[in-house]
This record gives structure tokens, sequence and C-alpha cells, in this order.
């Protein structure tokens, strides 16, 4: 092998380091890649570094290192080495075969399996390895024949069902099942929380039965999301995304959520790969965002200074419009909510402030100043729109007030009904929600760690959790309602 073949060589490839390493040198075909047959004698050896005699680590300060000769050292030791050796004599050598080294000559290698440290434990899994591919075959052979059962009994099941359609059925007349009524209760199924986490908002990704939860790791001093699996909370990850408290989720393009937060970003998240795969940079902190389910290319993003941007994720720089509401005086308040709901030729982006609510008719990328009518006295803290059903959180000092309005086809906004709570002074900003069955509209209003559920007459039921409830999520699909605190969320489900 010649010197710069000797250089190009893979350090990947697993070696076996004995102990007198001047008595024993390597065979050339082991250099060169050849298959050999490794001396047992020797392979507790290949896991100790020849400098201090300890054991390596597959990472940290004392990791698997390789030099340009092929020798490997434990990473602090050869450092140190080549250090001390450079400081005596200029020149620093490998310690095994005096070849001359540079001072960061040294590389990282990431072994592809952990070698036992005896001998015996090779030879146990050996052995262990043999016997479990025994009864791999056992069982691959039982299966097969439980298959061959399980498509008897199916052939038979279908001549059995193919001569009950000849039999001549009882001339007792056929009574229809009842039809089961529509579902009027909300069950509990199941919690998820973490210690030392804190959560703020969610939303949920239908398509992959997931919830995505805005969270503050506490332990590891980061922001970012929380996927929880909906029937089984024990799916989760945690994914790092942003540097400040995020203010709102939404999910877009089925498997990507957009964020926003007080760290002056929007940020898009694929939820297959774990990682931001765009990041906009804004003119303010962000309190809401959402996107158009009819072009999910454009997104929209509210800002606490009432100005909503328009993004369209085919340009990755900046934003592509910005609107900002045309009243006097100027009001300078977050932008909390954000929706769009789309009707054949337009659509309409709503936008909720802490004063009041206004939108956006949005025709051939036009942008028109929809004012809507406001109720005296009262001020918005939350709006949700699903099913052309507009529902608004209102409050004053005193009380708090819930309005339903319907969009008819050319996207003008009809009050319907609205329910006043006389005895509940709303604090937070937390966020409500409503679901339309048939042609009923129930709202579903929070006060402090209760969910009540009521229509146009009256109050249909109550949900307790732990903790003052921050946000709430109906998922139409899977006729499932999910209700997040700071420390808990919770799915409850119709039947």
């Amino acid at each position: 092998m010649s010197d710069q073949e000797e250089e190009e060589c893979d350090f990947q490839i697993p070696v076996n380091i004995p102990l007198n390493m001047f008595g024993r040198k390597r065979q050339r075909s082991q250099a060169d890649g050849l298959e050999y047959e490794p001396n047992e004698e020797y392979l507790v050896e290949t896991s100790v570094c020849s400098l201090c005699q300890s054991d390596w680590t597959n990472n940290g300060s004392h990791g698997i290192v390789g030099l340009k000769c092929g020798h490997v050292f434990g990473k602090d030791c050869i450092d140190k080495h080549i250090r001390s050796e450079i400081t005596k004599n200029s020149v620093a050598k490998c310690p095994i075969c005096d070849k001359i080294v540079s001072k960061k000559e040294s590389r990282r290698i990431w072994p592809n399996k952990v070698m036992p440290c005896e001998v015996e434990d090779l030879i146990v899994l050996r052995k262990e390895s043999e016997e479990a591919d025994k009864i791999i075959a056992q069982l691959e052979e039982a299966n097969k024949l439980i298959l061959g059962e399980i498509d008897q009994i199916k052939f038979e099941l279908n001549l059995l069902a193919s001569e009950s359609q000849y039999k001549i059925e009882s001339s007792q007349p056929v009574v229809p099942p009842p039809i089961k009524s529509s579902p009027s209760k909300f069950i509990y199924q199941h919690s998820f929380s973490l210690k030392n986490e804190t959560y703020r908002v969610m939303d949920i990704v239908p398509l992959q039965d997931m919830a995505v939860l805005s969270v503050w790791n506490k332990p590891k001093q980061q922001y970012g999301l929380r996927k929880v699996n909906l029937y089984d909370p024990t799916q989760t990850e945690f994914i790092p995304n942003h540097n400040g408290p995020i203010k709102d989720i939404k999910n877009v393009l089925q498997d990507k959520v957009l964020s926003t937060g007080l760290d002056k970003t929007l940020k898009i998240t694929s939820l297959t790969s774990n990682q931001v795969v765009q990041s906009y940079k804004l003119d303010a902190p962000g309190w809401s965002c959402t996107s158009d389910s009819e072009n999910p290319n454009m997104m929209y993003c509210g800002l606490t200074n009432n100005t909503v941007l328009v993004f369209d994720i085919r340009n990755t720089k900046e934003y592509v419009h910005k609107l900002i509401e045309p009243c006097e005086p100027k009001i300078y308040s977050p932008v909390h909510s954000l929706d769009v709901i789309q009707k054949e030729n337009a659509s309409m982006i709503i936008c909720s402030n802490l004063t009041h609510i206004y939108g956006w008719k949005v025709v051939e990328k036009n942008y028109e100043y929809t004012p809507f009518e406001c109720t005296e006295d009262y001020k918005s803290f939350n709006t949700t729109c699903q099913d052309d059903v507009l529902m608004s959180s209102l409050r004053n000092k005193t009380s708090t007030r819930y309005e339903i309005r319907q969009f008819d086809s050319e996207l003008n906004l009809k009050f319907d009904w609205c329910f006043t709570n006389e005895n509940h002074q709303q604090i937070s900003l937390s966020r409500n929600t409503h679901l339309k069955r048939e042609d009923r509209v129930f709202m579903c209003t929070s006060e402090d760690n209760k969910i009540k559920i009521r229509d146009q007459q009256k109050e249909v039921q109550l949900i307790t959790v732990n903790g003052s409830i921050v946000d709430t999520k109906y998922v139409k699909d899977q006729d499932v309602l999910t209700i997040l605190t700071e420390d808990e969320f919770s799915v409850f489900k119709f039947c």
C-alpha cells in the first residue's frame, strides 16, 4: 500500500489491538480490508486504550479516535500525548509506531458494534443468537400453519354465507334495529403530562392522529413542540424550535406545523423529520398564525402591533404583503386569533385583537378590509371559525359573553345567537371552541378548570379537569375534544 493509499484508508474499519503491539504486527491483509478470522485471545483488548489501559467510550472525552497510521486511542490520552511531545521535542510521534503525527490529526471513530469485555460473553451471545434463530424458524413454521387454518375457516364461512342466502326467512316481519341517536356526551379517555414541562397552546393533526403542544421544557431550558398521539399518549416526542414562548400553532401541509412566538419568528416544522424546514423573521413578536386550506402555500401571521403579515411558502426570504387595519386612531393591540374561511370565489381572513374583530376579504390576491359588528362594552379575547360558524368570546369587567354567527355563500356574517354568563369574569386569554352536529351548534367554553358545553337552549355537559384551562380543540373527523392546561393534556370522545 502506498503512502497516499495509507492516508486515505477508512478509519471506520474495526481493528483488534493486542497489548504487545511491538511483538504482534497486524497482517497486511487486515489493513487492506480482506476477510480474516480474529484471534479471540485478544478480543478483550480491543476496548482498552493502550496509553491509560482504561476502557474506551463511544463518545465523550475518552471516545475512540484514530491516527493516519491506523492506531487508535482514547481522545483525551492521545491529545495530551501530542501536546506534550510537541512541547518537549517540537514534533509528536505515534506512541506505538513512532510515525510523525500532526496536532489535529486524530479523527473520531464511531464503532458499529460493541465488543464484550470477556471472550466468554461473546461465546454466550453467539449461542443465544443461534437458539433465537431456531425459535424464530419454529415460530415461522407455526405461523404458516395458523394462516392456513385461517384461510380454511374463511372459505367455510363464505360457503355458509352463500347457503344462508337461499334459506327461507321466517314469516315474522323483521323489526329494523333502532337508529342510534347522535352522541350527546364526551367521555374521558386519557391524559398526558410530563414533570417540569409547561404548555400553552395546541393544534391537532388529524391525518396522523396527533396533538402538537407548545412547551417550555425546564430541564433543557428550551421552547418547542411536544407531539402526543391521540390514542396512545406514551408515543410522544419533543422538538425544540423557538427561542421564546410560543403563542400559536397551526397544522399545515399534512405533516407540518406553523408556529410563531415572542422570539419574532414564524417557523414551519416537519413532524416527520422533527426539524425546522423554514423560518421567517418578523417585524414584531408573533401572537397568532394560520394557513389557507385551499391554497396551502399562503400563510398568515398576526403580530403584537395589530398587523397581519402574508407569507408565500415559495418565497423563502420574507412576507409578500403587510395588512394594517385602516382605523383612526391606530390600534396597537396583539392579533391573538387568526382564521381563514373559504368560499368558491373568495376567502376571508378573520382577525381578532384585544378590542374587536375584523376581516380581510381576499379576491384574486386583493385584500379588502371588512369591519365586523361589535357588541358594546365587550372586548374580544378569542375567536374560532369552522363549519361556516364563527364563535366569538368576549369579556368586560364583570361578565363573559359568547356569540355565534354564520357565514353565507357571499362571506356575509349574520348573527345567530349568544349566551352571557353574568357570574363569570374571564381574566386569562384561554381559547374556546365549538362544534356543529346536524344543525345544532354547541359552544365549548372554559371557566377556570371547567368546560361547559351548551347549545342555544341549555347547558348539556360539564367537564372538569386538573388545572386552569388554556386551550380547547374539537376534532371533527375523530369526534374528539381535547383540553389543555398548563400541566396536562386530556382527551375526551363522544360515545
